[in-house]
């Protein structure tokens, strides 16, 4: 391998081998340079605003930088204009100003107050000894004169009888008004809204308008307030209308736009009769269902009987409210006989471990934000986990269906659905295991029998037959050589 020595060269970003003083370069049997020195790079760092920074507040605008990492700097030259990053021939807005290094970094160049929505560029020229050394060009944005949102407000989920606050962040914000579901709120002129002692009436969608002198308006994003409840009830007793908030079911096919088809009940119900799907992609979507139903991004429970045949294989969605190829969304469904929920976002789906097919379960999933847990349960217990279910949970743009994955009918479901339940919060599991035995009367449910500590026999509960196994092997020795 040949050596080569050379006055200078730039061996940034070169293969080194893990020895900080030879650099290969070209193919693995390229020359060798060695026993060179490195030489920091002699010019101004690390600016504020950053490079490229929008929204920069115009007024007292300050800028900074900080020096050469192996140089001290003894004088700084400052450049900065509007309309040409190459810093030609005058006119600069400043143009070649001496500043004296600060005693302590960052050194600071006061620009004052610069015009509305305006890119400056500005450069830092560094004098080390006699030698002067260009900068490079760095660039910021000024906000523009009308009001910017910067932060809108957050959906919210809580419960009843709490108070709650909204808020809107805002540069050069002056006036604000808040609404709820499009009436202006009383006396809401501030960046905070607060809502006391909340109950169903407030909820809802809100936002807030926001203008200055420029008299433009310009309204944040909306936000929703939820109370944890049963938000929806259907129980496909001859309707596809739900029993809570009378959220309307259309029975859809969604290859046939002109001629909706006609949604099947069965007497084979839990109470009443049953929705009976057949597996062939037709769904029922429930209308302006998009927004309201994001709910599920704080936590909630979906809880449904099924009866199916056909779930033996394959995958088959019972309610969905999901865009798979955007990564959004839930789903409850009967997956090669095992009940399992999804929430996309979420790494990790719980599966139940094989169900009986033809007959009456109660599938629930739940997602506890709270807990970070996704949980299936099937006739009242828990039948699978996935622990640490912390995400970034996207809202979905996708209705709520009931029968398929998808609104193309992807992954339909076959079968029969019935008391199908969505709360917007995580169900205590007791409450769950009353869902299934308020159906099934003679039935009853150990909800944690790891719980029970001494529960010698097995029955869910601690009592005298207990203390009468523990009391037989009282005083029970088997240690050698004795028991003293």
């Amino acid at each position: 391998m040949e050596d080569l020595a050379l006055p200078a060269v730039d061996v940034s970003g070169l293969f080194t081998d893990g020895d900080p003083t030879k650099v290969y370069f070209g193919a693995d049997d390229g020359a060798l340079l060695k026993d060179f020195e490195i030489v920091a790079d002699p010019i101004a760092q690390n600016p504020s605003p950053w490079n490229g920074e929008p929204l920069v507040d115009k007024n007292g605008v300050t800028l900074s930088w900080y020096p050469p990492d192996a140089n001290t700097p003894a004088e700084y030259s400052i450049y900065l204009r509007t309309d040409d990053p190459n810093f030609p021939a005058l006119p600069n807005l400043v143009n070649g100003i001496s500043v004296t290094p600060a005693a302590i970094d960052p050194t600071t160049y006061a620009a004052g107050t610069l015009e509305y929505e305006t890119t400056y560029y500005w450069r830092v020229d560094t004098r080390i000894g006699a030698d002067w050394y260009e900068g490079n060009t760095w660039s910021f944005t000024t906000v523009p004169a009308i009001a910017v949102i910067i932060t809108d407000p957050v959906s919210q989920t809580v419960a009843s009888g709490v108070t709650v606050e909204f808020t809107v962040i805002a540069q050069n914000g002056e006036t604000y008004k808040w609404y709820h579901d499009g009436d202006e709120v009383s006396g809401a002129i501030t960046e905070t809204l607060t809502v006391a002692g909340v109950d169903t009436s407030d909820e809802g969608e809100y936002y807030c308008d926001v203008s200055n002198s420029t008299n433009v308006i310009v309204p944040s994003g909306i936000a929703y307030l939820w109370t944890e409840r049963l938000m929806a009830h259907w129980t496909f007793d001859d309707t596809l209308t739900d029993a809570i908030d009378l959220w309307e079911g259309i029975y859809t096919d969604p290859n046939e736009f002109n001629t909706p088809p006609t949604a099947v009940y069965d007497s084979d119900s839990i109470s009443g009769k049953s929705l009976s799907l057949a597996g062939d992609g037709l769904y029922v979507k429930i209308t302006d269902s998009i927004d309201w139903f994001n709910f599920f991004t704080n936590g909630f429970t979906v809880a449904a009987w099924v009866k199916s045949d056909t779930a033996s294989s394959g995958y088959h969605t019972v309610v969905s409210k999901s865009i798979v190829g955007l990564g959004t969304g839930f789903g409850l469904s009967y997956h090669y006989a095992e009940a399992a929920v999804a929430v996309r976002g979420v790494s990790g789906e719980p599966w139940s471990g094989a169900v009986e097919d033809s007959k009456w379960h109660l599938f629930v999933g739940r997602y506890d934000t709270q807990a970070q847990t996704l949980t299936v349960f099937v006739d009242g217990l828990l039948a699978g986990t996935v622990e640490n279910a912390s995400a970034s949970v996207a809202a979905s743009a996708a209705p709520l269906i009931i029968g398929a994955e998808t609104p193309d009918g992807g992954a339909p479901y076959g079968g029969l659905v019935d008391e199908l339940r969505i709360y917007s919060y995580p169900v205590d599991a007791y409450d769950i295991a009353g869902i299934y035995t308020d159906v099934m009367t003679e039935e009853t449910v150990c909800v944690d029998q790891a719980g029970l500590q001494y529960d010698y026999n097995d029955d869910c509960r601690i009592s005298l037959p207990d203390f009468a196994i523990f009391a037989a092997t009282w005083a029970n020795c088997n240690s050698v050589p004795d028991c003293d």
